[in-house]
């Protein structure tokens, strides 16, 4: 699962065929299953602290945004569903999607 959430492996069942794990798929799925959802927000809250962790220790950190609020990226393609096109360029194919230019 951690390889997952850190995108080592695109899937359970990618990073379950490059693991060392002695149980079957399903076994590996059924397992899953029974993961309650505050364990797998404490994975993702533990890996993004250690990241942060790892960014300021490098000196790689940027300068905030907002000085108020802390602010958060989301993955590119969570947004593009959402967003449209401009009225000028949905009838043509040659025309951009927004932020794919």
């Amino acid at each position: 699962m951690l390889e997952v959430v850190c995108w080592v492996r695109k899937n359970v069942y990618s990073a379950y065929l490059n693991s060392n794990v002695e149980a079957t798929r399903q076994a590996v799925y059924d397992k899953l299953k029974n993961v309650e959802l505050k364990t797998s927000q404490e994975l993702v809250r533990h890996i993004g602290s250690e990241s942060e962790l790892m960014v300021r220790d490098m000196k790689a950190t940027q300068p905030l945004l907002l000085a108020e609020f802390r602010t958060k990226f989301l993955d590119e393609h969570c947004i593009e569903a959402t967003e449209k096109r401009l009225k000028i360029l949905r009838n043509t194919q040659a025309g951009a999607l927004p932020d794919q230019s």
